[in-house]
Order: structure tokens, then C-alpha cells, then sequence
């Protein structure tokens, strides 16, 4: 800076700053004077700078503001107290008040009053701990708005005293949530009620046919299928127009969250790949535009406050940049996780899986899901999304990588399968008394009216032929009938599995199904020393069913072969058909929406038991389903 100075004093003319108007000779004055010359230059050049420096940071702060402001998540800065100090504007439109009357105020008020004491503890725990944690809360509404659902994403800042909590609405997706599960129970409401109603109208046609004969028959049989048609028609139009109503409504809200998700989707993946020039963002102030052009400062911040793990590859996969987010999750210091390899955090199979995916990313990105191995031992499950970002000069690419946390989507998973196994539960019970019905009930008067027709026929003269021929029709029709009902209540709930056991029940089966299809079952199970678990011999005996039902429907086999052994502590059921076969893969994907729930339906009993399924097959080669359970391990209790 003194050189500059100096320079900038060479160029100035030459200006005579003695006293009175008189020369100055003196050396020592002049070389005084010539000092005083160049730090007069120095501060001023100092000053430039500073206000240049000032202007910058003045910029800088009015940027940070509006990134604070207008984020898309609501951000308060609270105090151990519950005191709210800070927060931004989307904050403030979350919980409908005003800044200058929610700042110094107890952010525990915001809340609903029996979530209150757990908001507290919550609050503690953040302050005690020095990681981000999460919960879920509803906060009050304001002028007579509905209850609101949020996220609370909290951690402690440095100075000890306060702490930051991202707070995210997820109403939506809790009213999406509910309105799948009310969809649920309809559908399986739905799914009985029309099992029902074919069965009442079989039993209504067998009623049909004795029409023609005794009087008294004809008017019970008339009023009973008068009754059974206006309670038919009553129920089918209420089910049918609550489950249009509730299907239009959720069709509607389905259809608003997609477009608004992919909308968010869209505009993310724009922003993170850099096709966006600028955003436009709506304020209380009008629309305002903000240009991410050199916004790479802001990119940053972003990508570093995500709750996703994100990092930046070169094509032989060393680590040129990764966020905190995954150096928590693989639990090592940042400085330790750049620059090394993204292998080190694979196991020896992964590295296989991953391999023919980084080639697909050139094109059009994938995903796939891993176990990464973090330092303590422990092996995380995550979903790695990769997408190619930008070749250099040399052609060399660069690749982007998001890396997910499955954790809390395994246990939802676990969830989903507790659920699934309480519904299979209720409609094994539902089915017990269905059964019950039948047996003690329809097939009971179809005895009774069996046994009036067979008396109708023997009272008739010989010589009027044909009204005792229709009465010994009547007869065997009935018959026909009382059988169906009774094969229907054993498929529903045979007693022979209670009685007897799987072996039984399962011969009695095959030679039902051999009889009624023509499909020849060839069956070899061993006598069992001891009965199995009856939970294990329920799902053995229904995936069986299943499988059966498979074969009538699709396979178009002549021969099905049926082992079940026991071996190594556990009993293996494999059946085997020689019809068309399929594709295991395709098959799920074609038949999604459209009922074909057979292999899944087998598949979570097998799971719920602790077993392993496994389906081969292929076109014109025929299908192998061979189940396989663990007679150790019981059947798993998950508390929801």
C-alpha cells in the first residue's frame, strides 16, 4: 500500500508547503513532509476500501435475510426457557401470528394442550443432547382455522443457550394417510359384502326351481327371496354410494397432491442440476424475483442443511465433496470422509450392485438400496440416488450422489407388515364365523327343505310322472346345493385342521381340488411326529389354498405335485405344476390395481412366520413355489 501511495504522490504535481511563502532547504523537513504526503494517500486509500468492504457486507446480510425469510420451511430460535427469539416469515404464516407478537413468547402456547407436556420433554432432550432430533406435534389453529400437523427438526447451537427448530407442515400427509386407511376398510367391507351377496343369490336361484310345486313351499320360499332381495339391493346401493363418494373425494385429493408434489419435485431437481436461472417467490411485498446465478455461497448453505446425505464422485468413485449430513450418518469427521474412497462404506455385494449402476447414470440417473458400514461397526440402510453433474475440459465426469436414510422407511415397513398380519387375523376370525353361519344356519334349512321335498315326492300318486319328477330334480338340486355350501364353509375354516392337522387337511383338500378341476395332485407328505405350531399350519394350509387357486385360474396345468418335509428345524412346503408358466416380475407389475394379490398374499404370511418364499418359473417351463418356515421361531409381535 505504501508503494501505491508513493507512486500515487509521484504523480501529482510538485506543491511548495513551506511556512510564509519561503523555500525550505532542510532535508529533515522535507523528508517530514513527504511522509505526511504518503500516509495522507494511505487513509484514504484505507477508507475506500472499508466502504467498498461495508457495501459488500451490507449486500451480503440483505441476501441472507431473504434466504432466512422466505425458506420453505418455518425456522424459530428458541431459548432453554421455551422462549421464541427468532423467527422468519414462513414461520410466521405457519402459525397465523404476527412476528411482533410471536417473538418473546412461549412457543409451548402454539401448541395443543395434551401435547404440551411432551413438547417440554422434547425440549430438554435437545438441549441435552448435542444431535438433531425429531417429533411430531399439532399446533392450535388461529381464527377458528383446523388443527395444523408439523415436523419439529431441533438442535442446539453453540452458544448453549438456544436452539434452532425447522418446523414443517405435514397435515396433507396425514390426511392422506387416514384417508388410505378408511379406503382399506371399505375395500375389505366391500370385498365381504360382495362374497355375500353371490351367495345369496346362488341360494336365491336354487329357490327358484321349487317355484312349481307344494304351496306353502312356494310362498316361504317367495317371501325369504323377497326379503333377501330388498336387503340385497338396500346394502349394495349404500356401500355403492359411500364408496363412490369416498373414492371421488380421495381421487380429487390424490390427484391435487401429485400435481403439487411433482410441481416440488420438478422444481428441486431443476434447482439441484442447475437448469433454473432464477425463482420467483411470493411475499406479502408482491412477487419478487431471486436470481441463483453465482448463488453458489446459498447452494451451499442448502445443500448443507439438507436432512439427505449428498455427495460429489468422480467416475472412479473417490469423494471430492460430501455435506454434514453424511459424515453423521457414517459417523466420521468430514476431513476423514473427502477425499477417500466411496467403496470403503460398501459391503463386498453392494460393490457388485452398484457397479452397472454408475454406468446407467450417464443417461438417465438410478437408485438403489445398500447397507453403508458406519465406523462403530453398524451397517445403516440407505437408498443412493446417482445422476451424472458435468464433464471438464478432459472429459472426465463428475457425478452427483444423494444418499437417503431408510431407517424409519424399514420400520414403517415392519409397521405395514404388523398391520397386514391383524388384518389377516380379523378375517381368519371373520372367516371362522362366516363358516359357523353357514354350517349351523343356510345349510341347516337346506337340509330341512331337502328332507320336505323328498316327503313331497315319495306322497305324490305314481301315475302323475312329472310332477314327481320335478320333485326328485328339486331334490337332487338341493343337494347340490347343501354340498357347495358345505365345501364353502370348509375352504372358509376346515375343521379337519383343527381336528387332525396339515397332513390331513391337506390331502382332503387335494382330492377336492382333483375332483372338481380334473388337474391331478400328486401329494407325499410324511407322517409328523408331533402337530405343528398352529399359526405355522394356518399359513401353510392358506398359501397352499392359494397356490391351488393359482393354478385353477392361470396355470392351465394337468398335473400338481405336493411335497412337505421336515428338515433342519424347519418344514418346507414345495408345489409344483407343469402349466404355462410366467415372468415372477412382470407378473406383479401387469396385474398392480387389479386385484392380483395371490403371490403377494402368500408371501407376507410366509414373512410373518420368520420363512422364506421362493417362486421360479418361466414361460411354457411351468412354476415351483417352495415355502419354508423355522419351527424355532415364533411368530413375531411388533407393538405398534
Amino acid at each position: 500500500m505504501r508503494r501505491r501511495a508513493e507512486a500515487k504522490l509521484s504523480a501529482q504535481p510538485r506543491t511548495n508547503f513551506s511556512g510564509f511563502g519561503q523555500p525550505k532547504s532542510d532535508a529533515d523537513s522535507q523528508r517530514l513532509l513527504h511522509e505526511l504526503q504518503v500516509h495522507q494517500i494511505e487513509l484514504e486509500m484505507q477508507n475506500t476500501e472499508q466502504r467498498q468492504t461495508r457495501d459488500e457486507l451490507e449486500t451480503s446480510l440483505e441476501n441472507f435475510t431473504d434466504l432466512y425469510d422466505f425458506a420453505p420451511v418455518g425456522y424459530f430460535t428458541i431459548s432453554a426457557a421455551g422462549v421464541i427469539n427468532q423467527v422468519n416469515l414462513t414461520g410466521t404464516n405457519l402459525v397465523g401470528i404476527e412476528r411482533a407478537r410471536l417473538v418473546n413468547r412461549f412457543f409451548g402456547t402454539l401448541v395443543v394442550p395434551e401435547l404440551r407436556p411432551v413438547f417440554h420433554a422434547f425440549l430438554k432432550k435437545v438441549f441435552a443432547s448435542q444431535t438433531k432430533l425429531f417429533i411430531d406435534l399439532e399446533l392450535l389453529g388461529q381464527s377458528g382455522q383446523p388443527l395444523r400437523a408439523v415436523n419439529l427438526e431441533a438442535r442446539r447451537l453453540l452458544n448453549g443457550q438456544e436452539c434452532r427448530v425447522a418446523v414443517m407442515d405435514i397435515t396433507a400427509r396425514k390426511r392422506v394417510e387416514e384417508t388410505q386407511r378408511r379406503v382399506e376398510v371399505l375395500a375389505a367391507s366391500n370385498k365381504k359384502l360382495e362374497a355375500e351377496i353371490i351367495h345369496r343369490q346362488a341360494v336365491e336361484q336354487s329357490l327358484k326351481q321349487s317355484e312349481q310345486l307344494q304351496t306353502g313351499l312356494l310362498i316361504e320360499a317367495r317371501q325369504h327371496q323377497a326379503e333377501m332381495r330388498q336387503l340385497s339391493r338396500e346394502v349394495l346401493q349404500a356401500q355403492e354410494e359411500e364408496r363412490k363418494r369416498i373414492s371421488r373425494e380421495l381421487h380429487e385429493v390424490i390427484a391435487q397432491l401429485r400435481t403439487r408434489l411433482a410441481e416440488a419435485e420438478e422444481t428441486l431437481r431443476a434447482i439441484r442440476h442447475g437448469e433454473v436461472d432464477s425463482v420467483l417467490v411470493a411475499g406479502k411485498a408482491g412477487s419478487q424475483v431471486f436470481t441463483l446465478e453465482g448463488a453458489g455461497h446459498a447452494y451451499r448453505m442448502l445443500i448443507e442443511s439438507m436432512n439427505e446425505g449428498a455427495l460429489t464422485l468422480t467416475r472412479d468413485k473417490t469423494i471430492l465433496y460430501a455435506n454434514d449430513c453424511f459424515a453423521r450418518m457414517v459417523k466420521l469427521p468430514l476431513e476423514q470422509v473427502a477425499g477417500s474412497s466411496f467403496r470403503r462404506f460398501l459391503s463386498v455385494a453392494d460393490r457388485a450392485l452398484l457397479r452397472p449402476l454408475m454406468k446407467m447414470v450417464a443417461n438417465t440417473g438410478a437408485k438403489i438400496q445398500v447397507q453403508l458400514q458406519v465406523s462403530d461397526g453398524s451397517w445403516l440402510p440407505v437408498q443412493i440416488s446417482v445422476r451424472e453433474i458435468a464433464k471438464d475440459s478432459s472429459h472426465r465426469l463428475t457425478l452427483g450422489m444423494v444418499v437417503t436414510d431408510m431407517t424409519e422407511v424399514r420400520r414403517n415397513e415392519e409397521i405395514l407388515r404388523a398391520l397386514t398380519n391383524r388384518v389377516v387375523q380379523v378375517q381368519e376370525a371373520e372367516r371362522g364365523r362366516v363358516a359357523l353361519e353357514l354350517h349351523d344356519g343356510i345349510t341347516q334349512l337346506l337340509c330341512a327343505i331337502l328332507v320336505r321335498c323328498q316327503t313331497l315326492a315319495e306322497q305324490l300318486p305314481t301315475q302323475d310322472s312329472p310332477a314327481r319328477r320335478e320333485a326328485i330334480k328339486l331334490r337332487d338340486l338341493l343337494g347340490e346345493a347343501a354340498e357347495e355350501v358345505e365345501r364353502i364353509s370348509r375352504n372358509l375354516r376346515p375343521s379337519v385342521l383343527n381336528e387332525l392337522g396339515l397332513v390331513a387337511v391337506l390331502g382332503d383338500t387335494s382330492t377336492e381340488f382333483a375332483q372338481r378341476t380334473g388337474v391331478r395332485v400328486q401329494l407325499t407328505c410324511p407322517k409328523l411326529a408331533e402337530r405343528l405350531p398352529a399359526d405355522t399350519e394356518l399359513a401353510l394350509y392358506r398359501i397352499f389354498q392359494e397356490a391351488l387357486k393359482n393354478v385353477a385360474q392361470h396355470a392351465r396345468a394337468r398335473r400338481v405335485t405336493v411335497q412337505l418335509i421336515k428338515q433342519d428345524g424347519a418344514i418346507q412346503l414345495t408345489i409344483t405344476d407343469d402349466g404355462i408358466g410366467f415372468e415372477p416380475g412382470r407378473r406383479v407389475s401387469r396385474r398392480k390395481g387389479k386385484g392380483g394379490f395371490g403371490l403377494l398374499g402368500m408371501l407376507e404370511r410366509t414373512t410373518f412366520a420368520a420363512g422364506t418364499m421362493q417362486v421360479k418359473s418361466a414361460p411354457g417351463k411351468g412354476t415351483t413355489v417352495q415355502v419354508q418356515i423355522p419351527l424355532a421361531v415364533r411368530i413375531r409381535k411388533i407393538k405398534l
